[in-house]
């Protein structure tokens, strides 16, 4: 039997703790704040109170976390604000660094260094996007190459669910994104190139190390210790998510940990002395995350191991809390803008369920007064750990991925084991001896056939019924509740219990009138940014409406997911890829599509070819498919569905802009015009007063005439359009709605725009203002 020690709360730092907090709520705050010289003067200010409750023996604890906000504030607006060129189109030369990465678009991407615009060099890295028709260019690090490419400057958000791509790229050292459909000229070859990205190259070295004796299952060492999941398929992926166990593929604190005790254990088996140890194993760190490219995860666990390290070697017994603090202050001193990453909150997240869940796991499952074997022991251990960790990222998990393993823990109890204990130490040992020829061909053999077992029982058990579950996405306000509340009743808050349990109730209670507060509208019209393309969602109660699905579903399936929606109604206008295009997507999502609607005669028109395979996709999944026509209606809760046009008799062959479905759509009482890309000609047939005007094509110019808008008489106008588009909106267009006095919304400036009905009022709400 393992002996039990008493509970003591080690010496902790309280102000190293809130310095980390007020650091990171500063890193967090700054995103929506705005930036400017009053910063500095408010830093400024904060300093001078530091100083003078200082020299009057005050305390000045409170102006010391303030310093730390604002300088979490600063610290991110450096990171965030970084030279950039103009937009436009450009002569570009520059260095490839490292390699590119194949889409499922016809695309690759990679990144660029060493830029020159026109001839002139800029500063900063460039994200780039080169689409072809035929074959990729094959790129290597080093490659200089030269092009016709369109520069942009990336957007942030444009609804809240959606991806920030500015921060994405910020996050990855980019400064701006270069777009070409042109062909590239490479000035050099792979022999004399320069070295840009050593890591890369390293990475590539090892890489066909690995394949050469393991074939394509390299790809899963690769993943697992350098976090290069480039080889990864996509239902692999999906698999190791579903069941909770995706932290295995990339590198995170279980395997620096590995890695880690391997190497402590050589230094003894080679009795270093232990006063170079944590030297060692810092320089094997750097290193070992140099392999990774610095990524982000590597850096993240290699701080928190040096820093436990550390501190234990200050303080045999050294406050977690206080290291665990100390750590992220460290992680975000260095890189800001992983406080806006999943990979931070969840890494910080399992930690904090080691601190709080991992004792009175162990407790229950170990009484006191009982003898339990040694093995007993230790499962329950490894239990009580796996237990505590899955705990804390409970709702992180829920929050990000809208999923929740079920069998998570008895899987991580699984899985995790034969990962770190298994397979992790093998593949470490697999590299050396892979210079070998006859012995590294028969470890790699035996090795591959260990991942082979990992990926069949992987798969095995995602296919178990309801490995996972959807749910939607707490709010962070609920989430940063639950999480405080659980911290007070913990031992490691002082004071009494009777005064943690109160603390925790008023804190829940303050978490859930929060979230209550922040409900959306029970009745909804979104129109989404979508690009050069129509989507838009209707949301009656638990009732889910998409009318066209754009070019890419992404953006409406980032609301379907984080509300945890289905789609009862699917309206495609007509099939053009920018309205049909984005049903690749939801098809493939584990959001349910219960019926689409169609033109009449839709797919017998003139329409966009890959539009007529992605219909067949829709009959070979047996969704019900109903054709409508003028007349036609479908009523919901609050809202119903109103078919303007075409008519039912409408003949064949025309272009599909001429015949979409025109919907009127009944917002709890008011009238949204949705003209899809109709054409001019037809407008008088589909025209009724409206509300709300969804301006047809974009805002073409062939659309939306003086006499059209005169007999509708709306006081909003949505328009779908794209940022980089220099035709549409169309000028004759916005002149006609300018004239007439309605009040336009572009998608382009806005992001996604949201129409709701308060107090009998009908309000529209832009999600950003450009």
């Amino acid at each position: 039997m393992i002996p039990r020690t008493a509970y003591t709360v080690p010496k902790r730092s309280h102000l190293l703790v809130l310095a980390a907090l007020c650091f990171l709520c500063g890193c967090l705050a700054s995103l929506s704040l705005a930036d400017g010289p009053w910063l500095w003067a408010a830093l400024a200010a904060a300093v001078a109170s530091l100083v003078l409750l200082g020299l009057s023996g005050h305390s000045g604890t409170a102006a010391a976390m303030f310093c730390f906000f604002l300088l979490g504030v600063l610290r991110t607006d450096a990171a965030m604000n970084v030279s950039q060129p103009v937009p436009g189109k450009y002569e570009i030369s520059a260095s490839i660094s490292g390699g590119a990465t194949q889409r499922t678009d016809q695309r690759i991407t990679f990144a660029l260094t060493d830029i020159a615009l026109d001839g002139c060099p800029v500063q900063g890295n460039a994200y780039c996007s080169l689409h072809y028709e035929d074959e990729p260019p094959e790129l290597f690090d080093g490659a200089r190459v030269r092009f016709t490419g369109r520069v942009y400057l990336p957007d942030g958000k444009s609804g809240e669910p959606h991806l920030d791509f500015r921060l994405w790229m910020r996050q990855r050292g980019f400064s701006f994104g270069i777009t070409t459909y042109q062909e590239l000229t490479i000035e050099n070859t792979p022999l004399t190139a320069p070295v840009i990205d050593l890591s890369h190259r390293v990475r590539s070295s090892i890489y066909k190390a690995y394949e050469r004796v393991m074939g394509e299952n390299a790809r899963i060492a690769m993943a697992m210790l350098f976090s290069s999941r480039e080889g990864l398929r996509d239902e692999e992926n999906k698999a190791f998510q579903e069941l909770g166990i995706a932290h295995v593929l990339s590198v995170s604190g279980l395997h620096v940990s590995v890695l880690s005790t391997l190497l402590i254990f050589l230094f003894k088996r080679l009795e270093l002395k232990k006063k170079l140890h944590l030297p060692l194993l810092s320089v094997f760190l750097i290193g070992y995350c140099g392999l990774t490219g610095f990524s982000a995860a590597a850096n993240r666990a290699a701080i928190m191991l040096v820093c436990f390290m550390f501190a234990r070697s200050l303080h045999r017994k050294a406050d977690r809390l206080t290291v665990l603090a100390c750590s992220m202050l460290v992680i975000l001193l260095l890189q800001p803008l992983q406080a806006h990453s999943a990979g931070l909150v969840l890494s910080f997240s399992a930690m904090m369920g080691l601190l709080l869940f991992t004792r009175p796991i162990r407790h229950f499952l170990l009484p006191e007064g009982r003898r339990h074997s040694q093995l007993f022991c230790r499962v329950c251990e490894g239990l009580s750990v796996s237990i505590a960790a899955q705990l804390g990222v409970l709702l992180p998990t829920a929050a990000y991925f809208n999923q929740l393993p079920l069998y998570g823990i008895l899987i991580n109890l699984l899985i995790v084991p034969l990962v770190s204990g298994v397979l992790l130490p093998c593949y470490a040992a697999l590299l050396p001896v892979s210079i070998i020829p006859l012995l590294g061909r028969c470890a790699g053999w035996l090795v591959s056939r260990m991942t082979d077992i990992l990926l069949w029982l992987v798969k095995l058990l995602s296919h178990l019924p309801y490995a996972s579950i959807r749910v939607p996405s707490p709010p962070a306000v609920l989430c940063i509740g639950v999480g405080l509340a659980v911290f007070m009743l913990s031992r490691r808050m002082p004071g009494s219990l009777r005064k943690r349990i109160a603390a925790a109730v008023l804190t829940l209670i303050v978490a859930v009138c929060a979230t209550i507060w922040q409900l959306p509208a029970e009745v909804r019209y979104i129109q989404l940014d979508s690009g050069q393309a129509d989507c838009a969602l209707l949301m009656d109660g638990r009732t889910t409406i998409l009318i066209d699905a754009g070019s890419d579903g992404q953006n409406a399936l980032d609301y379907l997911m984080t509300e945890n929606r289905d789609i009862d109604a699917l309206y495609i206008t007509h099939l053009h890829m920018d309205h049909i295009g984005g049903m690749e997507q939801l098809l493939d999502s584990p959001v349910r599509i219960h019926q689409v609607y169609l033109p009449v005669n839709a797919p017998q028109q003139r329409v966009d070819p890959e539009a007529l395979a992605l219909l067949d996709q829709i009959h070979e999944k047996n969704i019900p498919t109903t054709y409508l026509a003028m007349g036609d209606e479908l009523r919901y809760n609050k809202t119903a569905v109103r078919v303007l046009w075409p008519n039912r008799d409408v003949r064949t062959g025309h272009p599909a802009n001429e015949m979409p479905l025109v919907l009127s759509i009944n917002l709890d009482g008011y009238t949204i015009l949705s003209a899809s890309d109709l054409e001019g000609f037809y407008e008088p047939y589909a025209a009724i007063p409206a509300d709300v005007l969804k301006v047809a094509h974009h805002g073409s110019s062939n659309s939306t005439s003086a006499d059209f808008l005169h007999f509708v008489s709306p006081a909003f106008a949505l328009v779908s359009v794209s940022s980089g588009n220099h035709y549409l909106p169309g000028e004759e267009t916005l002149n006609r709605l300018e004239q007439a006095g309605v009040q336009v919304f572009r998608t382009d400036e806005c992001g996604d725009i949201t129409l709701t009905v308060q107090n009998g009022a009908l309000c529209a709400t832009p999600y950003q203002t450009r």
